[in-house]
This record gives structure tokens, sequence and C-alpha cells, in this order.
């Protein structure tokens, strides 16, 4: 009886790992703020690792993009990759300059 009263409690411990890491990307995400992004230079982004870039792509949150699959940003080539963080970064401004 202590063995299956003990096998629910590891599968517990599992999915709340797995939502505790789902929670710590999302705020590792949102941590790069749109001032952030909108105050980003060309050098800047030019400079940037891909996982970087792929980061700034999904923090600015592109809702007119079909990005839904966070994970198909991290397949895309570096040039587009480039272009997609100045466009975050445009959109950034826009919403910026909106709010001001």
């Amino acid at each position: 009886m202590k063995t299956t009263e003990k096998w629910p409690v590891s599968k517990n411990r599992q999915a709340s790992a797995r939502i505790q890491n789902k929670v710590a990307r999302a705020e590792q995400e949102d941590a790069l703020d749109q001032t952030l992004i909108a105050d980003l230079s060309n050098e800047q982004i030019h400079q940037m690792t891909h996982e970087e870039l792929a980061r700034v792509i999904r923090a600015a949150k592109l809702d007119f993009l079909d990005l839904d699959g966070r994970l198909r940003v991290n397949h895309f080539e570096r040039n587009t990759l480039e272009r997609l963080a100045y466009l975050a970064r445009f959109c950034c401004q826009n919403q910026m300059s909106r709010t001001f």
C-alpha cells in the first residue's frame, strides 16, 4: 500500500516542478519590457546571440505574427531573427509613443 501512495506524490512533484519551470521562463521573458526593447540600438541587435534575438522577439509579443509556437522562433535563421528584432523594436517604440 505504501508504494502506491508514494507514486502519485512523485508524479505531483514532477508536475509541480514543470509548472515552476514554465513560470520561471515566463518571468524571464517578461523581464524584457517594452522600454528596453524600444531602446535597443542597431548595433546591439546586430551583436545579439541567436537566443537573445529569439527572446526579444517573444518578449515583444508581436500578436500579428503567427509566433504562437514559441519554439518555432528558435528555428529561424539569423537574418530573419534580426529583421524580426528590428520589427519588435519598432512596434515597442510605437506602443511607447502612444502611451505617453
